[in-house]
């Protein structure tokens, strides 16, 4: 699989190894020496600017290719554009065009993440899903363009390795969810919300279980970040403030059937998050619960109110500082630890650090499986630090 992706994948399991290797040294676990030869080890070509040099590049190349299609638009193709049809088509080709010129300079400028290929991408997505939603615009069904979509999205996030287009497969498969499920009757407003959280629960548990495997290293990242949406879509989906406000709008129900039910479900989630977050030292557990526990206070707020603002911010502040007490006093226990210490993601630091030396030491350049990286995400100590790998 690791094939179809666009980058050069060598290089991708170099970056990783750089990325750790700068963890070590800025945990003291290396020395400079040691770090720079395990750069010149492992080199990387790619093109990767700072965050000021991406946003130009995104934006000057936004700006000239929708300057070039537009003159092509109106001094070529003014018969085609006369219909919905003919736009699509004209953008199905403005959008095949661009993922060639992604591809161009991918292959030959070895841009990875610098704001052109993100910006090529983005421009390419966005033109074929709404050229092909163009040319199919007689079904004039919503389920229609988001099963368009979905393939579209589902490519460029698989080939591209870009997180935000994979948040919006995640999005699109749920719009493709609720629409379907609307198709099958009245009945499904009643159970509506327990499929979506069935949806979300089985999502989050096939993410969890296979993000850690080798073949889908490179989408690691990706698929974190959609096991996020997965936790917060969960709770969403048994929210009583949500239920019955879209209730309201899609339905035009004002009374939410089972609402103890969604009540209990508002109260205990962000809780429930909270304790396994603390219990497996999971952090992404533990920040998504710590967010929702928010949404829950302000769901009872808006439907109930104890007349005393005041007071309820001083309790609610002071549960806070006794929750964060017991929380860090807990988390200070067992093995690993929580440390304030920045970078901490992995505490195989030592070992990891021996078998990137031992590796270095003996000349070999073969990129380090899983076992030997910390692949634990974090923020570059060293390689790329600058701007340029």
């Amino acid at each position: 699989m690791s094939s179809f992706i666009a980058y050069n994948t060598q290089w991708l399991d170099a970056l990783k190894v750089r990325e750790q290797a700068g963890q070590l040294h800025k945990k003291g676990m290396i020395n400079q020496e040691q770090l720079q030869a395990i750069q010149a080890q492992y080199p990387v070509g790619f093109y990767t600017p700072n965050i000021f040099v991406r946003v130009v590049l995104a934006v000057m190349c936004w700006i000239l290719s929708s300057s070039i299609f537009g003159l092509f638009g109106v001094t070529i193709l003014t018969e085609m554009v006369a219909s919905e049809e003919g736009i699509g088509i004209v953008l199905l080709f403005f959008s095949a065009v661009t993922l060639a010129g992604l591809e161009y300079f991918i292959r030959t400028g070895k841009h990875y993440q610098s704001g052109l290929d993100d910006a090529l991408l983005y421009m390419a997505l966005a033109a074929g899903i709404t050229g092909l939603c163009l040319i199919f615009s007689s079904f004039d069904d919503s389920l229609t363009y988001f099963m368009l979509a979905f393939p579209v999205l589902f490519f460029g996030a698989i080939r591209y390795l870009d997180k935000l287009v994979a948040a919006l497969v995640f999005l699109c498969l749920g719009g493709i969810v609720f629409l379907g499920l609307l198709e099958l009757g009245e009945w499904v407003k009643i159970v509506l919300p327990f499929i979506f959280m069935a949806f979300s629960g089985a999502a989050c548990y096939w993410l969890r279980r296979n993000k850690q495997k080798e073949s889908l290293r490179f989408w690691e990242e990706s698929m974190t970040i959609l096991e996020g949406l997965s936790l917060i879509l969960f709770y969403l989906s048994g929210n009583y403030l949500v239920v019955r406000e879209l209730s309201e709008a899609w339905f035009g129900v004002t009374r939410v059937p089972g609402a103890f039910l969604f009540y209990l479900i508002t109260a205990a989630m962000p809780l429930v998050y909270i304790f396994f977050g603390l219990r497996y030292k999971d952090r992404l557990l533990l920040r998504i619960g710590l967010v929702l526990v928010v949404a829950a206070v302000f769901t009872f707020k808006y439907y109930f109110s104890l007349g005393h603002t005041e007071v309820l911010i001083t309790l609610s502040g002071a549960f806070l500082v006794v929750l964060a007490y017991f929380s860090i006093q807990f988390l200070k226990k067992g093995h690993p630890v929580y440390t304030y210490a920045e970078d901490e993601s992995n505490n195989q630091g030592i070992l990891n650090a021996e078998a990137v030396l031992i590796t270095q030491s003996f000349g070999g350049a073969t990129p380090l499986s899983r076992q030997d990286t910390l692949y634990g995400g974090g923020q570059f100590g060293g390689g790329g630090a600058g701007g340029n790998y």
